[in-house]
Protein backbone atom coordinates (compact mmCIF):
# COMPACT_ATOMS: atom_id res chain seq x y z
CA UNK A 1 0.00 0.00 0.00
CA UNK A 2 1.16 3.50 -0.73
CA UNK A 3 1.39 6.20 1.89
CA UNK A 4 -1.05 8.93 1.02
CA UNK A 5 0.16 12.22 2.40
CA UNK A 6 -1.34 15.17 0.56
CA UNK A 7 -4.86 16.47 0.07
CA UNK A 8 -4.38 16.34 -3.71
CA UNK A 9 -3.34 12.67 -3.60
CA UNK A 10 -6.34 11.75 -1.44
CA UNK A 11 -8.67 13.44 -3.87
CA UNK A 12 -7.01 11.77 -6.87
CA UNK A 13 -7.34 8.30 -5.34
CA UNK A 14 -10.94 8.99 -4.30
CA UNK A 15 -11.71 10.23 -7.83
CA UNK A 16 -10.32 7.04 -9.39
CA UNK A 17 -12.24 4.81 -6.98
CA UNK A 18 -15.45 6.80 -7.43
CA UNK A 19 -15.22 6.74 -11.22
CA UNK A 20 -14.67 2.98 -11.13
CA UNK A 21 -17.80 2.61 -8.99
CA UNK A 22 -19.76 4.81 -11.37
CA UNK A 23 -18.55 2.77 -14.36
CA UNK A 24 -19.32 -0.67 -12.95
CA UNK A 25 -22.22 -0.26 -10.52
CA UNK A 26 -25.58 -1.86 -11.16
CA UNK A 27 -27.08 0.47 -8.53
CA UNK A 28 -29.55 3.29 -9.16
CA UNK A 29 -31.81 5.70 -7.28
CA UNK A 30 -33.13 2.81 -5.15
CA UNK A 31 -29.64 1.80 -3.93
CA UNK A 32 -27.88 3.00 -0.78
CA UNK A 33 -24.13 3.60 -1.11
CA UNK A 34 -21.75 2.96 1.82
CA UNK A 35 -18.22 4.39 1.84
CA UNK A 36 -16.36 1.96 4.09
CA UNK A 37 -13.17 4.02 3.99
CA UNK A 38 -14.40 6.83 6.25
CA UNK A 39 -11.78 9.41 7.17
CA UNK A 40 -12.26 12.60 5.18
CA UNK A 41 -15.16 11.01 3.26
CA UNK A 42 -13.68 11.87 -0.15
CA UNK A 43 -15.20 8.80 -1.83
CA UNK A 44 -18.65 9.47 -0.38
CA UNK A 45 -18.51 13.14 -1.38
CA UNK A 46 -17.47 12.33 -4.94
CA UNK A 47 -20.07 9.54 -5.33
CA UNK A 48 -22.80 11.83 -3.98
CA UNK A 49 -21.93 14.40 -6.65
CA UNK A 50 -22.75 11.81 -9.34
CA UNK A 51 -26.36 11.68 -8.09
CA UNK A 52 -26.67 7.97 -8.93
CA UNK A 53 -27.65 6.53 -5.54
CA UNK A 54 -30.66 7.13 -3.29
CA UNK A 55 -28.49 7.76 -0.24
CA UNK A 56 -24.76 8.02 0.44
CA UNK A 57 -23.40 7.06 3.89
CA UNK A 58 -19.99 6.58 5.51
CA UNK A 59 -18.95 3.61 7.64
CA UNK A 60 -16.24 4.80 10.01
CA UNK A 61 -13.91 2.14 11.39
CA UNK A 62 -12.84 4.24 14.36
CA UNK A 63 -15.55 6.80 15.05
CA UNK A 64 -14.28 7.73 18.49
CA UNK A 65 -10.71 8.28 17.32
CA UNK A 66 -11.56 9.95 14.02
CA UNK A 67 -14.63 12.03 14.84
CA UNK A 68 -12.62 15.21 14.37
CA UNK A 69 -11.38 13.95 10.98
CA UNK A 70 -14.96 13.35 9.80
CA UNK A 71 -15.67 16.95 10.76
CA UNK A 72 -13.43 18.08 7.89
CA UNK A 73 -15.52 16.17 5.37
CA UNK A 74 -16.81 18.40 2.61
CA UNK A 75 -20.48 17.47 2.84
CA UNK A 76 -21.90 17.48 6.38
CA UNK A 77 -25.21 16.05 5.07
CA UNK A 78 -23.56 12.63 4.56
CA UNK A 79 -24.28 10.51 7.66
CA UNK A 80 -21.33 8.79 9.36
CA UNK A 81 -22.06 5.47 11.12
CA UNK A 82 -19.89 3.66 13.65
CA UNK A 83 -19.41 0.37 11.75
CA UNK A 84 -16.14 -1.54 11.59
CA UNK A 85 -16.49 -4.31 9.00
CA UNK A 86 -13.14 -5.90 9.94
CA UNK A 87 -14.24 -6.11 13.59
CA UNK A 88 -17.58 -7.57 12.54
CA UNK A 89 -15.84 -10.25 10.50
CA UNK A 90 -13.66 -11.24 13.47
CA UNK A 91 -16.56 -11.32 15.95
CA UNK A 92 -18.73 -13.22 13.50
CA UNK A 93 -16.01 -15.84 13.17
CA UNK A 94 -16.15 -16.38 16.95
CA UNK A 95 -19.98 -16.58 17.11
CA UNK A 96 -21.08 -17.73 13.66
CA UNK A 97 -24.72 -18.45 14.47
CA UNK A 98 -25.61 -15.68 16.91
CA UNK A 99 -23.55 -12.60 16.06
CA UNK A 100 -25.56 -9.65 14.73
CA UNK A 101 -23.25 -7.21 12.88
CA UNK A 102 -23.46 -3.44 13.45
CA UNK A 103 -24.18 -2.84 9.77
CA UNK A 104 -27.62 -4.51 9.95
CA UNK A 105 -29.33 -1.50 11.54
CA UNK A 106 -28.31 0.78 8.63
CA UNK A 107 -29.10 -1.48 5.69
CA UNK A 108 -32.12 -0.85 3.50
CA UNK A 109 -34.64 -3.64 3.19
CA UNK A 110 -34.88 -5.32 -0.15
CA UNK A 111 -35.14 -8.64 -1.86
CA UNK A 112 -32.21 -10.97 -2.41
CA UNK A 113 -33.48 -11.80 -5.91
CA UNK A 114 -33.73 -8.19 -7.12
CA UNK A 115 -31.86 -7.11 -10.25
CA UNK A 116 -30.68 -3.79 -8.80
CA UNK A 117 -28.59 -4.01 -5.60
CA UNK A 118 -30.15 -2.83 -2.34
CA UNK A 119 -26.82 -1.41 -1.26
CA UNK A 120 -23.29 -0.88 -2.55
CA UNK A 121 -20.21 -0.95 -0.31
CA UNK A 122 -16.71 0.34 -1.12
CA UNK A 123 -14.10 -0.71 1.43
CA UNK A 124 -10.55 -1.91 1.93
CA UNK A 125 -10.74 -5.65 2.34
CA UNK A 126 -8.12 -7.97 3.75
CA UNK A 127 -8.60 -11.66 2.97
CA UNK A 128 -10.48 -12.15 6.24
CA UNK A 129 -13.14 -9.63 5.21
CA UNK A 130 -13.47 -11.21 1.76
CA UNK A 131 -13.92 -14.57 3.48
CA UNK A 132 -16.53 -13.03 5.79
CA UNK A 133 -18.55 -11.56 2.90
CA UNK A 134 -18.28 -14.86 0.99
CA UNK A 135 -19.49 -16.79 4.04
CA UNK A 136 -22.38 -14.37 4.53
CA UNK A 137 -23.38 -14.74 0.87
CA UNK A 138 -23.24 -18.54 1.01
CA UNK A 139 -25.31 -18.70 4.21
CA UNK A 140 -27.69 -15.82 3.58
CA UNK A 141 -30.65 -17.76 4.95
CA UNK A 142 -29.57 -16.68 8.44
CA UNK A 143 -32.04 -13.93 9.48
CA UNK A 144 -29.38 -12.43 11.77
CA UNK A 145 -27.06 -11.75 8.82
CA UNK A 146 -26.77 -8.46 6.98
CA UNK A 147 -27.35 -10.08 3.58
CA UNK A 148 -30.59 -11.86 4.54
CA UNK A 149 -33.12 -9.61 2.83
CA UNK A 150 -31.07 -7.70 0.29
CA UNK A 151 -28.83 -7.97 -2.73
CA UNK A 152 -25.42 -6.40 -2.04
CA UNK A 153 -22.86 -5.00 -4.45
CA UNK A 154 -19.22 -4.90 -3.31
CA UNK A 155 -16.29 -2.83 -4.55
CA UNK A 156 -13.34 -4.17 -2.57
CA UNK A 157 -9.98 -2.44 -2.39
CA UNK A 158 -7.42 -5.23 -2.14
CA UNK A 159 -3.67 -5.49 -1.87
CA UNK A 160 -2.06 -7.07 -4.95
CA UNK A 161 -1.28 -10.19 -2.91
CA UNK A 162 -4.90 -10.63 -1.80
CA UNK A 163 -6.13 -9.96 -5.33
CA UNK A 164 -3.89 -12.64 -6.84
CA UNK A 165 -4.89 -15.12 -4.11
CA UNK A 166 -8.56 -14.56 -4.87
CA UNK A 167 -8.00 -14.79 -8.63
CA UNK A 168 -5.85 -17.91 -8.25
CA UNK A 169 -2.80 -16.23 -9.76
CA UNK A 170 -4.21 -14.46 -12.83
CA UNK A 171 -1.52 -12.13 -14.13
CA UNK A 172 -3.54 -8.98 -14.87
CA UNK A 173 -4.29 -6.55 -12.07
CA UNK A 174 -5.38 -3.68 -14.30
CA UNK A 175 -8.97 -2.47 -13.81
CA UNK A 176 -11.42 -2.36 -16.69
CA UNK A 177 -12.09 1.19 -17.81
CA UNK A 178 -15.50 0.38 -19.32
CA UNK A 179 -18.48 -1.47 -17.92
CA UNK A 180 -18.12 -5.23 -18.30
CA UNK A 181 -21.24 -7.19 -19.24
CA UNK A 182 -22.14 -10.44 -17.53
CA UNK A 183 -21.40 -12.34 -20.74
CA UNK A 184 -17.87 -10.90 -20.92
CA UNK A 185 -17.32 -11.77 -17.23
CA UNK A 186 -18.39 -15.36 -17.87
CA UNK A 187 -16.10 -15.57 -20.90
CA UNK A 188 -13.14 -14.23 -18.90
CA UNK A 189 -13.84 -16.73 -16.12
CA UNK A 190 -13.99 -19.66 -18.57
CA UNK A 191 -10.63 -18.62 -20.08
CA UNK A 192 -9.11 -18.47 -16.57
CA UNK A 193 -10.12 -22.07 -15.87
Amino acid sequence: KAVVSTQRTWESVADRISLSVLTHTRGDKTTTFFDGEGGLCHIATKVKSFDVFKEVCVLEKDLEGLVSLNGFARDPSIPVYDVNLAKDSALSNQNKQTYVPDLVKYLPTGNRDEEVPSFTIVTSAPQSLVKYFTHRMLFRDNPLGELYSSRPEFFLILTARSYFHICCGLNSAEPHQVRVSEEVMREMNSKAE
